[in-house]
């Protein structure tokens, strides 16, 4: 077989065989050289290429059968009867000649048919090759296409994301940088009223204005109001509380967790069931007394800046500040910081004095009044009060507001003095038991015990209805190493605990 046939070929696939005249297959055009290679996917062969080897082929197959004819001339052994005619030349042999001339003729012919029809077989599959290859290539322009636009558009849409999200981040920085301009100037605005009421401070003590309480007054006002606290909480409580167990045991246990630090931390079921029955029955009134005064006394009375609540956007913020300026100074000088803060809160006091309320109050805005009193009547201790009509709605939330102020004057008066204060809830007062004539407990009048009863000594304190309240140092800026009494917790206490017949005593 010709080579550029074989090159021609590839892969293994394997074309029909062409028979010759008598239907038999070629043993010549048979065998593993007819296998093709495989075609490159990218390959095309144009049309002219395989019409040049077309030709190609019968030219070389022509000349290849001229050089067999002429070999076997030479080499071929002469037949019998040739030799018979050369012994007899008498004898004819162009009978013989014209038939063996006329056979190698129709094997030339059938030789050239096949080999025809093999290489048009080469050109079909060439030109099927060819289109479907151009077919792929075709297809994977029109794919890269729609990749690279898909990439395009992708890019673009990430791009102008990007391009929005550095817009708005932009537009973010800007709006901090002028809100932080803006503390900064009300920052500044507010020091220099500090230091104004520095100077006036220093100035009103110098000149005697200012006259601290007496301990017995002190202890007067915060007695009347324990006072008005307990009859809020008695007229506005309910006297049932079968009312109350009829809510959901979340709903009364989030009225355990709001009286946190003042009440042991159980289950509403476990609280009540270790009050005497005459305590089971006042609890709302008993709960409600014990919520306000955590209310008061937390967010009024432990905070000397308060004072600055609700006066400007961002009072909460330099009331804040404030705390933690007092605190420092605490820690590098107690005396001088504790002078530095009753100088800054008379004059506070002074400025931030606003007629037009309602309750001319300088200690508490109105608005804070108002949101304290809101907050604590939608609180969790809402379950344990009487169902009213609108107008004693707005009665109640009125004398709470009143509550508030009065509390928030009281609370001033006293951190404009030089001594310090600091109330005990039951948290702070530790797991020490209950003792009789202990001079900073008390038992809950419904207890029923005298001051020298001592029936109830050792028994757990599991609530905390009213505050310890202890004063550190004097006027004169000394003794903070040492306290007095200015109001005496009120307990509720467990009777049916283990009693203590030796008893202990609370140390603060």
């Amino acid at each position: 077989m010709p080579n550029f046939v074989r090159k021609l070929r590839g892969g293994s696939r394997q074309l029909p065989q062409p028979k010759d005249d008598m239907g038999s297959e070629d043993p010549q055009r048979s065998g593993p050289d007819l296998e093709r290679r495989p075609t490159s996917r990218r390959q095309q062969v144009p049309e002219s290429h395989l019409q040049q080897e077309k030709g190609e082929i019968r030219r070389r197959e022509g000349r290849r059968l001229n050089e067999a004819r002429k070999d076997e001339e030479v080499i071929k052994p002469p037949k019998q009867g040739e030799l018979r005619s050369r012994k007899n030349p008498t004898s004819s042999k162009e009978p013989a000649s014209e038939v063996q001339e006329e056979q190698m003729k129709r094997e030339r012919m059938s030789r050239v048919q096949s080999l025809d029809w093999r290489a048009e077989e080469e050109l079909n599959f060439l030109r099927h090759n060819n289109a479907r290859l151009f077919e792929e290539v075709t297809e994977l322009q029109h794919h890269t296409k729609r990749l690279q636009r898909l990439l395009t558009e992708q890019t673009s849409e990430r791009e102008n994301r990007m391009r929005h999200e550095i817009q708005k981040r932009e537009g973010e920085l800007d709006d901090l940088k002028n809100q932080n301009a803006r503390l900064s100037s009300e920052r500044d605005a507010m020091l220099e009223q500090i230091r104004i009421a520095q100077e006036g401070a220093l100035q009103a003590m110098k000149k005697g204005d200012w006259a601290p309480k007496e301990d017995q007054q002190i202890w007067r006002d915060l007695t009347k109001l324990e006072d008005k606290l307990k009859a809020w909480a008695k007229t506005y409580s309910l006297v049932d509380i079968n009312v109350v167990e009829s809510a959901s045991a979340a709903d009364k246990n989030a009225i355990i967790d709001q009286l946190g630090g003042y009440c042991i931390q159980e289950d509403w079921e476990d609280v009540v069931s270790r009050l005497t029955p005459a305590l089971a029955k006042r609890a709302p009134m008993l709960f409600t007394h014990g919520a306000l005064a955590k209310e008061i006394y937390s967010k009024v009375f432990s905070a000397p800046f308060f004072v600055l609540r609700g006066h400007g956007k961002n009072s909460e913020f330099f009331e804040d500040e404030m705390s933690r300026l007092y605190e420092r100074l605490s820690k590098v000088d107690k005396t001088e910081a504790h002078i530095w803060r009753s100088s800054m809160l008379r004059l506070l006091a002074q400025s931030l004095a606003d007629p037009t309320s309602g309750y001319h109050s300088p200690a508490m805005s109105q608005a804070e009044s108002n949101k304290l009193s809101l907050d604590f009547i939608n609180g969790p201790s809402r379950l344990l009060f009487k169902q009213l009509d609108e107008v004693n709605q707005a009665k109640r939330q009125k004398e709470l507001e009143t509550l508030f102020c009065e509390a928030g004057e009281l609370s001033l008066s006293l951190w404009c003095q030089r001594t310090f204060i600091k109330c005990y809830d039951l948290k702070m007062l530790g797991s020490q038991p209950f003792h009789a004539g202990h001079d900073a407990v008390i038992p809950h009048r419904l207890h029923k015990l005298d001051d020298e009863d001592d029936r109830l000594n050792g028994a757990e304190m599991i609530a905390v209805v009213q505050p310890l309240i202890l004063a550190f140092g004097d006027e004169d800026a000394e003794g903070y190493d040492s306290h007095r009494i200015w109001a005496k917790a009120v307990v509720l206490i467990d009777e049916n605990s283990h009693v203590d017949e030796e008893g202990g005593r609370l140390q603060m």
